[in-house]
């Protein structure tokens, strides 16, 4: 038995009906059930993997028992008997459930970033709680903020002592005013905007204030 998976088997054997790791992982399948934690700061309930950000609910078929890991711990087990489903019950092979986990990543960080924003509302609940309610809504929409309208509730965030996640706010730059919007922006705003935004839109930004 390899390190990996003696670790594992130190986990789930009391959960498990099986009396080896490979056969005993075979009993367990993702659950369907998935969380963000909004920073690396998760252990992997399956490996003891540590610093994991997004977690996946795994179940045994047979116990019932359910366990929290983190996608890569999952696609590494996989080969070893461990099952990964897609919402309608289909077993996906290694390059589905990639794909699975990267879509599943994305809406994460979308619910987050919506979290994020009603936190601020919260926070600011005397002054601009429906501007910034309804840029939640904006971004429900049309899935990405203005550079306007994210500097603005990153404004109010700070102004409240919170913050965004870098990895969940999307900045749109796909029309001319956004473009615009960026080209005019106050310095001190800019460079923290800046932050937020991905390394091409980073390049693409310098370039359009040069």
């Amino acid at each position: 038995m390899n390190h990996y998976l003696n670790r594992v088997w130190t986990r789930i054997e009391h959960f498990s009906d099986a009396d080896n790791v490979r056969d005993a992982l075979k009993e367990w399948k993702t659950s369907g059930a998935y969380h963000d934690a909004e920073m690396p700061c998760e252990e992997c309930e399956l490996c003891g993997h540590s610093d994991c950000r997004y977690m996946y609910g795994i179940e045994n078929s047979i116990t019932k028992k359910e366990l929290w890991t983190g996608s890569q711990c999952i696609l590494r087990f996989m080969g070893s008997g461990l099952v990964v489903t897609n919402p309608q019950g289909q077993i996906l092979n290694p390059k589905q459930a990639k794909k699975h986990f990267s879509q599943l990543e994305k809406q994460m960080r979308r619910e987050t970033f919506l979290k994020q924003l009603e936190r601020v509302a919260e926070a600011d609940v005397e002054k601009w709680p429906g501007i910034i309610r309804s840029t939640a809504s904006y971004f429900e929409e049309h899935d990405s903020l203005t550079p306007s309208q994210f500097a603005m509730v990153l404004w109010r965030a700070k102004e409240t002592g919170l913050d965004f996640d870098k990895k969940a706010a999307k900045i749109s730059f796909r029309k001319k005013r956004d473009r615009d919007q960026i080209a005019q922006m106050r310095d001190f705003v800019f460079r923290q905007v800046y932050e937020y935004l991905s390394p091409s839109q980073q390049k693409r930004a310098l370039e359009l204030r040069a």
